[in-house]
């Protein structure tokens, strides 16, 4: 897997169409780079706290002469851990995303041929980027206040099981800034910028068979009873048109991977649900 950190500041994304296996290996690079990334911003952090504060000590020693020497030195200090600090953010893999890849695929992977290829596209970058802002709006309840809104298409994967069935997963990560001046205690204005996760649109598109699974459009007013999921994720889309079935749904934040997975889990479960049942249905006389 050709990915380094160099490689990873120009193309933040990987792209793939492989066996799952090939995939899993690729993801536990991903996984020991991440690693790497999060101990260099670990580095780069203390740097950052340690310039601070010799910076701070300073001003108490300046009298004395060396305090310009000190000075320097925590002003370097900070201004090179703050640089790698920044450069580091950007480029820090959200753990969450290869974590639950990695037990999706290998969910996926009981019910696939060994050697079929998977289409995969994992976004690499946290939400919170500047090209994945999608509009900003004014703040409905409080005033000189707005709120910007990301969207991050972070996952797209798509295959073949077995039975012949092609499944696309997708999932958006949603989240908002809210962004404004308030006026603190001593009267003076500060501006502030508050962070909501809004969690996770999921999509699940299944193509199946006309010959194996028609009697589905007989079930057309039962999809909705069909769909199974955690008490905390909303059904926001069941339908059957052709020879597909679409499922999406949202999650409440924040979703852990826990979460995530067993979301997923069910999407699948409840979709083939209802194949299997249409599938009985269609040897009826």
């Amino acid at each position: 897997m050709a990915v380094d950190i160099k490689t990873l500041r120009q193309q933040p994304t990987y792209q793939a169409s492989t066996p799952v296996e090939t995939l899993l290996g690729d993801l536990s690079f991903l996984t020991q780079l991440d690693a790497q990334i999060e101990q260099k911003l670990k580095r780069a952090n203390i740097l950052l706290g340690v310039g601070i504060a010799v910076v701070f000590i300073s001003f108490f020693l300046l009298g004395l002469g060396i305090g310009i020497v000190t000075l320097a030195i925590g002003l370097g200090l900070g201004i090179w851990g703050g640089v790698s600090r920044q450069q580091l953010v950007k480029i820090n893999i959200p753990n969450y995303r290869y974590e639950l890849l990695i037990r999706v695929l290998q969910m996926l992977l009981r019910d696939m041929a060994p050697d079929q290829p998977v289409d995969l596209k994992l976004g690499l970058t946290s939400v919170e980027r500047p090209e994945k802002k999608i509009d900003t709006i004014p703040h409905p309840s409080r005033s000189k206040w707005n709120i910007d809104r990301y969207a991050d298409p972070w996952l797209e994967l798509s295959s073949q099981f077995l039975d012949g069935t092609r499944f696309t997963l997708s999932a958006t990560e949603l989240f908002q800034s809210h962004h404004g001046w308030k006026r603190g205690r001593s009267g003076k204005s500060k501006y502030k910028r508050k962070p909501k996760p809004k969690g996770q649109l999921l999509s699940l598109n299944l193509t199946f068979s006309r010959r194996k699974y028609g009697a589905v459009d007989q079930m057309s007013s039962d999809l909705q009873g069909a769909i199974q999921l955690p008490p905390t994720v909303r059904l926001k889309t069941i339908e059957n048109r052709d020879s597909h079935l679409l499922l999406q749904v949202k999650s409440s934040p924040p979703p852990t991977v826990d979460d995530l997975y067993q979301t997923i889990s069910l999407m699948f479960l409840s979709i083939y649900q209802i194949l299997n049942l249409s599938r009985e249905l269609s040897k009826q006389p």
